[in-house]
């Protein structure tokens, strides 16, 4: 019992730790805990494993809930046939496209695999567009910005989730891994630093 209440509070102490070294340098925090949860898990001794499943089914869908709380319904209904053309047939293009390249240049991938990746990695990213403008001088300290964030996050982190499960079934190689990995590290450098910390 003393064992995991000191495990907790180690674990408490590192995350505030990583928080105030991400507010700064300026480094996303998601890339910090993912360097010092690799860290961990190759340490010797008895290591906490987290089933991906709890993950998948208790954490990340309040946040996204969370996030969809903060979307304005009326903005979505004025737009209904640029979200539906974007939210369907965009993410469909993207997830066959994607899943055609990983297929023809990944190595041991599947079309059947590439195109599940593809639509992993496909959801349309609105914090892309709203980037592009608070780089044009529009206001980016708006609600609906920062649930856009907010919920992009959630998703990337949803996103190492599965690859990892996928890594673990042994449907996908480490180089892969690392790949995709780089690639979800370059987007999330992209987004803006968390705002109220």
């Amino acid at each position: 019992m003393l064992d995991l209440l000191a495990f907790i509070l180690a674990a408490v102490a590192v995350i505030v730790a990583l928080q105030f070294l991400a507010d700064r340098t300026g480094l996303p925090a998601a890339a910090l805990f993912t360097v010092v949860g690799l860290v961990y898990a190759v340490l010797p001794g008895p290591n906490l494993r987290l089933d991906p499943h709890v993950i998948l089914t208790f954490v990340i869908p309040p946040l996204i809930y969370s996030a969809a709380l903060n979307s304005s319904l009326l903005a979505i209904r004025a737009n209904l046939r640029t979200v539906i053309s974007l939210s369907i047939g965009l993410v469909l293009a993207t997830a066959v496209v994607t899943g055609a390249g990983t297929a023809l240049f990944v190595p041991g991938v599947g079309l059947a695999a590439g195109v599940a990746l593809g639509a992993a990695l496909s959801p349309t990213d609105p914090v892309a567009a709203l980037a592009v403008g608070g780089r044009a001088g529009l206001p980016a300290a708006t609600p609906e910005y920062q649930a856009a964030v907010r919920a992009r996050r959630a998703i990337i982190d949803a996103q190492r989730e599965e690859l990892l499960r996928w890594r673990d079934a042994g449907h996908l190689p480490d180089s892969s891994l690392r790949i995709l990995e780089r690639e979800l590290d370059h987007e999330e450098r992209t987004l803006p630093p968390h705002e109220g910390h």
